[in-house]
């Protein structure tokens, strides 16, 4: 291909490439609910956390279980299942 050639066809892409993007409709907004259907490789042997801690098996076994405590950006506790707990004197319970 001679180089008049391949600035024509590079041209002509570029032209049909900004038509493309601007008959493309608006992103819809993004609304809670729904179903989000996914792929996982490796698929999980197993959805227990505690056992297998491999990233499939995260992102499945956090939607099925709920642990009784979440926790914020420096890791202080915050209620999730729980609304309340003490703390022992000594820390240990």
């Amino acid at each position: 291909m001679h180089r008049r050639d391949f600035r024509a066809a590079t041209a002509a892409a570029s032209v049909l490439g900004r038509q493309a993007l601007a008959q493309t409709p608006p992103a819809l907004t993004p609304h809670h609910g729904g179903t989000l259907t996914m792929i996982l490789q490796p698929e999980p042997a197993i959805l227990n956390l505690g056992i297998n801690q491999q990233t499939a098996v995260a992102i499945v076994a956090t939607k099925i279980t709920q642990s009784l405590l979440r926790y914020d950006v420096d890791l202080s506790p915050m209620p999730s299942l729980a609304k309340a707990w003490e703390v022992s004197s000594d820390g240990l319970t």
